[in-house]
This record gives C-alpha cells, sequence and structure tokens, in this order.
C-alpha cells in the first residue's frame, strides 16, 4: 500500500524553504518533496508502509517545530 502525507503551512515561506530544501530526499522506503506554492510551502512526503510513514511524519513534525 501506498501513503501520501501532506503539510501545507502559511507564514514565512522563504526562509523555512531554505531551511527544508536540504531534507528533500528519496529512499527506498520513503520520498520527501518540498513545493513552494504562492502563499504557501507543501511538504509532501510519499511512503510504501505505515512505519516510514510514521517515521517521515515524525521528522518533519521535529523539523517545524525546531524552525518555530
Amino acid at each position: 500500500m501506498k501513503y501520501i502525507a501532506i503539510f501545507q503551512i502559511k507564514g514565512n515561506q522563504k526562509l523555512l524553504h531554505k531551511c527544508l530544501l536540504q531534507e528533500q530526499d528519496k529512499k527506498e522506503r520513503f520520498e520527501l518533496e518540498i513545493r513552494k506554492k504562492p502563499k504557501m510551502l507543501e511538504i509532501v512526503m510519499h511512503a510504501n508502509d505505515h512505519i516510514a510513514l510514521k517515521a517521515i511524519t515524525n521528522s518533519m513534525s521535529k523539523m517545524l517545530e525546531l524552525f518555530e
């Protein structure tokens, strides 16, 4: 089964995009994509299983917590 989770962030997109761009990655079990939109930033997480999804969403959540 494939899973997709999307975080949409409004606010200081320019700085956050710069910080998260280095985290963009593709591995065997997950893919992380950072998209810059006109009024928001999207963090798109694709995972092959629920454990990989939990790991990547927790990781991004911690990154956003640190940024905030």
